[in-house]
């Protein structure tokens, strides 16, 4: 929109917005419109409630040449398919925007070095509320362990690491420890046995390079490997409707100043994505930066799982495949299912087995055995 108003001859630009009305909370229309409405961009609405995850099913599913698959394929393929029909030819997504300017990058000692006292308590403040954690544990995660990690050698700051408890590390630095110990407690562990996983993240290995505990938590998040597998995902499904994809937050100069820059210049816990914002000012519109908030849809797949999705949930983990090939404990994965649909668990990692069993059903037949 900001271009067509310097550059005239650009094609059309549209919009597809996410619709919420049972879970208005997650609905983010209204700030949508201040954009859309500033630039003329013209904007459809599509209803969250006709395309929740698994709906349809086995209509939306993984290719062929890959088991993962979008938990909100549905509303992904609603909105390819009017786009296609409104001659449509790329899509835009913003799949690394959290990795590059935002996610659970903490860089604490920055703002010490920095000279920003107070900010740095603001920050160690937030971030103790957010976790949950007293303020001895607070400072250690976010200020002791990430100044003695910089402070030594790399080995050395891995195998103390490796040694301390993963309340004690920042986020990002406890999801790099132990590949396994990542794996959802449903996974057979002769399973990852069998698999030879390596001792360290691999993504972790190869942002050693960088001198600072932010900055490697930066290189992690912007080539995790989840976020690899989406923009994959996208692209693959974008050209099913013929469309090509596209994510400007994937270029690779930004890519390499979100490496370059100070962590706590790009992001703050108080203050959300500061870069992104200050970089956007005379672009977007004020109120519509102000407004912008991270909405998780996350609470509206939880809900589904307990509900219109209970029945093909409980189809697809009885008599798995999964767990016919060794992958994972079907008793327990099941035990763990009804812990989350009574509550009893708020979150489960369910998706990446889900999407797994139905690839498996759908390409791996006897034949393939």
């Amino acid at each position: 929109g900001y271009l067509h108003e310097s550059e005239p001859g650009l094609p059309e630009t549209r919009a597809y917005t996410w619709a919420f009305t049972e879970m208005p909370e997650l609905d983010e229309r209204e700030n949508a419109r201040r954009v859309t409405d500033r630039y003329a961009i013209a904007a459809r609405d599509v209803p969250a409630e006709e395309t929740r995850p698994l709906s349809g099913y086995p209509a939306h599913g993984p290719h062929e040449d890959d088991p993962f698959f979008s938990m909100y394929q549905p509303f992904m393929n609603r909105v390819l398919s009017e786009a296609a029909a409104d001659r449509a030819s790329v899509m835009f997504y913003g799949n690394r925007g959290d990795v590059i300017c935002g996610g659970d990058v903490a860089d604490v000692p920055g703002l010490l070095r920095a000279g920003l006292w107070r900010t740095a308590r603001r920050d160690l403040g937030a971030r103790a509320r957010e976790d949950g954690l007293s303020r001895l544990r607070t400072f250690i995660r976010y200020v002791a362990a990430p100044l003695v990690s910089d402070l030594l050698p790399r080995r050395a700051a891995v195998a103390m690491a490796a040694l301390l408890p993963p309340t004690f590390l920042p986020p990002a630095s406890a999801a790099a420890v132990r590949p396994e110990s990542r794996a959802a407690a449903h996974v057979d562990r002769r399973f990852l046995e069998r698999a030879g996983l390596p001792r360290r993240d691999p993504v972790d290995t190869d942002g050693g390079f960088l001198p600072r505990t932010a900055q490697r938590a930066r290189f992690r998040h912007v080539f995790s490997p989840l976020v690899e597998h989406g923009l994959e995902f996208s692209e693959r499904n974008a050209a099913t409707f013929g469309l090509g994809f596209a994510d400007p937050w994937s270029d690779r100069r930004i890519a390499e100043f979100a490496l370059s820059c100070p962590q706590h210049v790009l992001d703050r816990a108080v203050d959300a994505k500061r870069l992104a914002r200050r970089a956007l000012l005379g672009v977007m519109p004020t109120d519509a930066i102000n407004a912008a908030r991270k909405v998780s849809p996350g609470p509206w797949y939880a809900d589904t799982l307990r509900g219109a999705a209970y029945a093909t949930v409980v189809e697809l983990i009885t008599g798995s495949r999964c767990a016919e090939f060794g992958f994972i404990d079907e008793t327990r994965l099941r035990d763990r299912f009804e812990l989350f649909v009574r509550g009893e668990t708020p979150v489960f990692d369910l998706w990446s087995t889900i999407s797994l069993e139905v690839w498996l059903r759908r390409y791996w037949d006897d034949a393939n055995r």
